[in-house]
């Protein structure tokens, strides 16, 4: 906000830091900052400045962690956090294999269901569809999800297969609540759709909702990797 308060941050003098942004302004032949009545501001460049040296120092960071790894195993806990659906049918799975190549690492697997139970220890690694917009977290893109609806083959053997989107919303329907992720860019048909279907059990828990399409308790949107897990779920082809 200020050269001032950067100052007192540094503990150094004004003029210090003042003359330090001069040089390296000059050396990059560019405004970093906008200096106003209200403080100072980056510009654009500054903005682009700013995030290299946030990637620099992040690596720098990375590699002396890496370093470090040659030399002995990690330990120590591990706490993740994840929606319960990533975490129970996607991480869950490989949990065995991980303990028993990290023999010194415990995990804590923190979903979010119990917020008067919460588990002890800062989050180390965070799996969620929101990119997070804080500066100082690092940020990695790991998978698209792309939805389908599914259903059982019982369920479709005893009511029948929908041709049509509108045909699929006069069946009883499993509703996730949180299945609102980039809703703007929906087709119109499926906004409709989840709109107008028949929400025969809703659930905000992915456990809930897997387990009542598998069983027969109705349609369900889920994500198609799910067929990587119960491959006799049946994707409806629409």
């Amino acid at each position: 906000g200020s050269f001032g308060a950067a100052a007192r941050a540094l503990r150094l003098g004004l003029t210090t830091v003042t003359r330090a942004v001069e040089r390296l302004e000059t050396r990059l032949n560019t405004k970093l900052f906008i200096r106003g009545p209200q403080g100072v501001s980056l510009t654009r460049a500054g903005t682009i400045a700013y995030d290299r040296a946030l990637t620099m120092k992040r690596m720098a960071e990375q590699l002396e962690h890496e370093l470090a790894d040659c030399e002995q195993l990690a330990e120590g806990p591990v706490t993740i956090a994840a929606p319960d659906g990533i975490a129970g049918l996607f991480l869950a799975p490989f949990m065995t294999e991980f303990l028993r190549a990290n023999p010194k690492i415990d995990l804590l697997i923190d979903c979010g269901l119990w917020p008067d139970r919460p588990l002890s220890g800062e989050v180390d690694l965070t799996l969620t569809f929101n990119e997070p917009k804080q500066a100082d977290i690092i940020a990695t893109p790991l998978a698209h999800f792309h939805y389908g609806l599914f259903a059982s083959r019982e369920y479709l053997d005893l009511y029948g297969t929908p041709k049509t989107v509108a045909e699929a919303t006069t069946h009883p329907f499993v509703h996730h609540v949180a299945q609102t992720h980039q809703r703007d860019t929906w087709a119109p048909r499926h906004i409709a759709a989840q709109d107008l279907a028949q929400k025969r059990i809703q659930t905000n828990c992915s456990a809930v909702s897997f387990a009542a399409v598998k069983n027969g308790a109705g349609i369900g949107a889920m994500p198609t990797a799910i067929l990587s897990l119960e491959p006799d779920l049946i994707m409806l082809d629409l």
